[in-house]
């Protein structure tokens, strides 16, 4: 299946940019693409010469394709694409309200000389086909051109990092682990950056795309190195806990100066430490917590609940405390106006009395719940035309406001969850 995959995944990253190219389509010439050794290469090759496509769309075509022989070709168009990931990802941000320090990774990259960029581009579609993108002839010639700078393995995985693969529904370990990436973190490792905060950065790239032993070698190396930043030392201080499960490196990090940084929250990483320590053994302390900020979240939304810190009490087996949190929660959701907020802290004292083995008091918070969900449900609906069915209301308000559903369905009553939407 991986092999299958493997070659699935090149051809609709092609389909998909020529979707968004109509008027490529309607030309007819695709169909020679078919008799073609690379069709992919070959769509993607007709799409950018209609010039009518978005620099990051035709950097994400080429790279998931593994077209190679298309980066020097159209380099300039590419360099654009990687710039405009990044400041995409920024503005996204930004748009949201949150304002985050610069990132350093994403300023290298948009910094970075066009002859490194370019380089970066053919190595991250080389490992598209290969086990050795170095080994690649063009790769080999850019990469001479631009000096065989280190750089250029770490803006590789950048790329690749900023390409939206992992929550596109086609994905698997090949597109999501391009085959050649290992020989490109082994490279990062053997020849890592000065800046520690881009050390980290990557060291959180290489989890995330699912490469942790190259993630722990990166952040045991940035552990290693004098850093005198705050905020490098809480992101840090959130990876060891979060990531690598080290609550006591975790704690060090915070306690040599991580607790002064501006843009994290702290009491956040306190907590994430408190979830590893409870990951190893029972530990009162972290306990005691948890409990008491899941408890105090009442106060402000049930969005703010993280339920990854009911999971920690759970594997502490920390019943008492899970019970008392569910009963917090069923008093919240008692006292509130609103049919989603109260639905949702329906559904969150549900899950918290079913990780404490009370299946009664989840069910019967969850059904509880149940009564707010119609409401919340045709509310997100907003004026759509009609009158929906219940399940065609759930579907289109996208599974918001019936978290009490999902709830009475884990606690065991799937039946009764299942018919409530239907």
């Amino acid at each position: 299946m991986l092999d299958q995959n493997r070659c699935l995944a090149p051809l609709i990253a092609a389909v998909a940019l020529l979707a968004s190219s109509p008027s490529v389509a309607a030309t007819g010439k695709l169909s020679d693409c078919i008799q073609t050794p690379n069709p992919p290469t070959c769509i993607v090759d007709h799409v950018i010469k209609n010039g009518d496509q978005e620099p990051d769309d035709v950097l994400t075509a080429v790279v998931t394709t593994g077209s190679v022989e298309l980066v020097i070709p159209n380099s300039a168009i590419l360099a654009d694409g990687a710039r405009s990931k990044v400041r995409g990802s920024s503005r996204f941000l930004e748009a949201m309200g949150v304002n985050l320090p610069p990132d350093q990774s994403e300023v290298s990259l948009q910094s970075a000389q066009d002859d490194l960029l370019v380089a970066a581009i053919a190595l991250a579609a080389a490992a598209q086909n290969v086990d050795d993108p170095f080994a690649d002839p063009t790769v080999k010639h850019l990469m001479s051109v631009a000096k065989s700078d280190a750089a250029i393995a770490q803006m590789t995985a950048m790329i690749w990092y900023e390409i939206p693969l992992a929550n596109d529904p086609w994905s698997s370990d090949a597109t999501i682990r391009p085959r050649g990436m290992n020989k490109v973190w082994d490279a990062i490792i053997a020849s890592p950056p000065s800046d520690v905060h881009i050390l980290i950065e990557l060291g959180n790239d290489a989890w995330w795309s699912g490469f942790q032993e190259k993630a722990e070698a990166l952040l045991n190396m940035a552990k290693s190195r004098p850093i005198s930043n705050a905020d490098d030392k809480a992101g840090l201080a959130s990876k060891f806990a979060r990531l690598l499960a080290e609550p006591d490196v975790a704690e060090s990090l915070l306690e040599s100066g991580g607790d002064k940084a501006n843009s994290y929250d702290i009491d956040g990483i306190r907590l994430e430490i408190a979830a590893a320590r409870l990951a190893r053994a029972s530990d009162q302390r972290s306990i005691d917590l948890i409990s008491s900020s899941l408890k105090r979240a009442t106060k402000s939304s049930s969005i703010y609940v993280n339920e990854q810190f009911l999971d920690a009490l759970k594997k502490a087996n920390a019943l008492p405390a899970l019970k008392s949190v569910g009963d917090a929660f069923v008093a919240e959701a008692r006292v509130q106006d609103d049919p989603e907020e109260r639905g949702n802290w329906f559904g969150l004292a549900s899950g918290a009395y079913r990780r404490a083995g009370a299946t009664l008091e989840a069910v019967t918070a969850a059904r509880e719940g149940l009564e707010s969900v119609p409401a919340a449900v045709l509310r997100r609906n907003g004026t759509r035309n009609g009158t929906p069915t219940p399940r065609e209301a759930a579907v289109n308000a996208n599974g918001f406001g019936t978290n009490p559903v999902r709830a009475l369905y884990l606690a065991g009553e799937r039946e009764e969850a299942v018919n409530s939407v239907i």
